[in-house]
């Protein structure tokens, strides 16, 4: 649905607002925002059919911080870790985490269930804006946010690291934020006013882990970086602010578009598997 600068798209399974500002008649995404629920703890399989802990050590090596970062995965993104060579052990450990993580066919009025008790809404502070996306930023969709430069995107994106750290029944997530931020906006000092309307500016700061992206390379490298944090404690909202900055900037002129695109399509990737690793028992459905 639009609503003069406004728009919003439900995709993928998690909520992801991607803010977007007129440059030369594009529209540019501006920032990411992705929440989510606790995950399940690759140290959940240990001593599963035969999984050791030197085996879950190779699984962290290789970037899987999750059960559901393995369950989600194709059996080929297991053949190159090294110590996961022994005959049958990926089958086995690809057979251990689909009876962790559900994903197997159940009904449309189940699937509505699980929606209903799992999903949950982060206020955006107002009213107004709450009620064009339907009663905050939901979990299980992209919603994605555009207008023009100085329009408050970055503003709003503050406000939701707030927000998110409110319990749920006062329209939060209960849950920290990640903020990567590319082009130096954020101000800590702003997101303490923020803080003071809703009565957490003692707490708030230190519930905030951010992290300045200073080239297209180092911000996916945080989103890969990230993956471990979110999943040692409760987090209910990644930001990143903004999200195609760096590759525009990074990828300049024509002959570099396809880089560009594909390190664009990396890094949107990384999001996905992000969202598919931390959203658990829910299920995916791309569109």
């Amino acid at each position: 649905m639009t609503s003069g600068k406004f728009a919003v798209y439900k995709t993928l399974s998690l909520p992801l607002i991607l803010n977007c500002v007129a440059d030369d008649s594009r529209a540019v995404f501006k920032l990411a925002v992705l929440t989510m629920s606790s995950p399940v703890l690759i140290s959940s399989l240990f001593g599963k059919s035969g999984i050791t802990l030197e085996d879950i050590s190779c699984l962290r090596r290789a970037g899987f911080e999750t059960v559901e970062s393995v369950a989600y995965s194709p059996r080929t993104a297991f053949v190159d870790v090294e110590g996961l060579s022994a005959p049958g052990k990926i089958d086995e450990l690809l057979m251990e985490t689909y009876r962790l993580i559900p994903m197997w066919f159940i009904t449309a009025k189940a699937t509505m269930e699980i929606n209903s008790k799992s999903a949950f809404k982060i206020t955006t502070g107002s009213s107004d804006l709450d009620s064009i996306i339907g009663g905050g930023v939901e979990s299980g969709f992209i919603t994605e946010i555009f207008g023009e430069s100085n329009t408050g995107k970055t503003q709003l994106s503050e406000t939701l690291s707030v927000t998110c750290q409110l319990p749920f029944e006062l329209g939060g997530g209960d849950g920290k934020c990640i903020y990567i931020y590319t082009d130096a906006s954020f101000r800590p000092e702003r997101v303490v006013k923020f803080a003071q309307r809703f009565g957490i500016q003692d707490k708030a700061l230190d519930n905030i882990n951010c992290a300045y992206a200073h080239n297209s390379d180092r911000q996916l490298q945080l989103l890969q970086d990230a993956r471990p944090v979110l999943a040692q404690d409760r987090y209910a909202l990644v930001i990143v602010d903004s999200c195609t900055h760096l590759f525009r900037s990074d990828y300049a002129g024509f002959n570099q578009l396809q880089a560009r695109q594909s390190s664009l399509s990396n890094f949107l990737n990384t999001l996905k598997r992000i969202a598919m690793d931390v959203i658990p028992r829910l299920p995916i459905l791309p569109s």
